[in-house]
């Protein structure tokens, strides 16, 4: 299996998906017995089983927190980590350290923004400024791609486009 899997206070995932990551993984869930298991003897076998030993592994690992299994996995070489909620990921100092978000101004104010997720060194990307709201750009946008301006009117009469409104 390589999914997120429920703990005591939250979710990590781990990846006992290969023979030796699985028969290390049952080893710190103290689950020794799926070794032998005919269920759970290879991967194909496991994934034919899925739902049992879903309910398995998620039965052992609610009995500690996600710290505590994280812990003990990356000590014996599994794969597994944690399942952060939107804040926390957005927060985090990996995604802080590649400028992932980013605070940009937005009327005068300043607004958090998604950054570039791909970075090349020699041409490093740049966000300049927030999305637009809205509306904020619809008839610049409508005009640029050859609509003029007594058909974007009938548009934003119909309501099939909207106006920005500050």
């Amino acid at each position: 299996p390589y999914e997120a899997l429920p703990t005591s206070d939250g979710w990590i995932t781990v990846g006992g998906w290969n023979q030796v990551n699985w028969l290390r993984m049952i080893e710190v869930l103290k689950l020794r017995e799926l070794a032998g298991d005919p269920r759970f003897e290879t991967n194909a076998d496991r994934m034919a089983n899925v739902e049992e030993l879903r309910e398995l592994l998620s039965r052992r690992l609610g009995t500690a927190t996600s710290e505590t299994w994280l812990r003990r996995l990356e000590a014996a070489n599994v794969p597994a980590g944690p399942v952060s909620g939107m804040i926390e990921a957005l927060r985090h100092p990996q995604t802080v350290a590649r400028e992932m978000v980013l605070t940009v101004s937005q009327a005068g104010r300043p607004v958090e923004t998604l950054g570039m997720p791909v970075k090349m060194s020699g041409t490093p990307p740049g966000v300049e400024r927030a999305a637009p709201r809205r509306g904020e750009h619809g008839e610049q946008v409508l005009a640029e791609y050859g609509f003029r301006d007594i058909e974007i009117e009938e548009l934003l009469r119909s309501g099939a486009v909207g106006r920005f409104k500050a």
